[in-house]
């Protein structure tokens, strides 16, 4: 007993620690940044937030041709971004890349100017790669262990945020989001969020982006900690209130994942992190999805 009760006192002091850190990582809203560089990181989120918003009467082509100059419109912009750093903010941004989009963003621009390979790495081999040139629905590749490492944890993310580049490899982005969530850092997790808000904006065509919302969501799920939960209950938050609602039930992929109907074998790592998982000032919906993910596991 004395031990358990070390070993759970051991954790809150791990936790504690873990949250003073945070506190005292500088974000890029806290930053002594320039105005020209808060404009340049404006305008990249305002590229992103307009990936999923459809123009009236849009075809296929012309979403194509849209989202693929949005793709190059991106790349430039945090090419310009990281010409306007220097290596002291850069390494600032980098440690508190969790915090925010806008730090993240920042933090991948710098990332892509000192490491470039592993970004032209991702692209030739899943972005722009095929599984087989011989199929007849020719796809991105399954994802190799040796991508499935911190080395590419930010390319993987700077795909996932990108729009669809020109002549990109069906299925590239489920590679990306897949090997985030394989990954595991919970860096990561504020792009995974932010990924998912973008398609619950207003203008969004809702029918086209249930199969993005699917991904970001298994993504969350593989991390089966306390802070992807809050993600993923923030996310079923931005789906109830998104212009016109959810086209599909995203409450029902949510208890689905977490009573492991879905396949990832998680279900009792989920089970432990819901019950320590404090309900104070969630809505009262959300209580009972976590309570009846509790009971639908107890009579599993």
């Amino acid at each position: 007993m004395k031990c358990v009760m070390r070993s759970a006192k051991l954790r809150k002091v791990a936790g504690a620690f873990a949250l003073l850190a945070l506190l005292l990582q500088v974000g890029f809203g806290q930053s002594q940044s320039t105005p020209e560089t808060r404009r340049t990181v404006a305008q990249a989120v305002s590229l992103l937030e307009q990936t999923f918003v459809s123009e009236a009467r849009e075809t296929p082509i012309a979403r194509e041709r849209r989202l693929a100059a949005a793709a190059r419109s991106f790349a430039d912009t945090l090419d310009a971004l990281a010409r306007q750093t220097t290596p002291g903010f850069c390494a600032q941004m980098k440690a508190a890349e969790g915090r925010d989009i806008e730090t993240k963003l920042v933090a991948i621009a710098c990332d892509r100017k000192e490491r470039a390979e592993p970004y032209r790495e991702v692209e030739r081999v899943y972005v722009k790669g095929v599984h087989s040139t011989k199929s007849e629905f020719p796809r991105s590749p399954e994802l190799k262990d040796v991508h499935l490492t911190e080395n590419y944890r930010l390319p993987w993310e700077f795909y996932l945020l990108t729009p669809h580049p020109a002549d990109a490899s069906p299925l590239y982005d489920f590679r990306a989001a897949e090997a985030i969530g394989l990954i595991r850092d919970n860096a990561s997790i504020v792009t995974l969020l932010f990924a998912f808000r973008i398609t619950t904006l207003k203008g969004v065509n809702r029918k086209i982006v249930e199969d993005r919302q699917t991904q970001l969501l298994n993504a969350l799920n593989n991390f089966a900690n306390e802070q992807a939960l809050r993600a993923m209950l923030e996310c079923l938050t931005l789906s109830q209130q998104q212009p016109g609602g959810s086209a599909w039930d995203v409450r029902g992929h949510i208890y689905r994942l977490l009573t492991d109907q879905e396949g990832f074998s998680n279900g009792d790592v989920w089970r432990r992190v819901i019950t320590a998982f404090p309900r104070d000032g969630i809505p009262l919906d959300q209580q009972k999805l976590l309570q009846g993910v509790l009971s639908a596991r107890t009579h599993a």
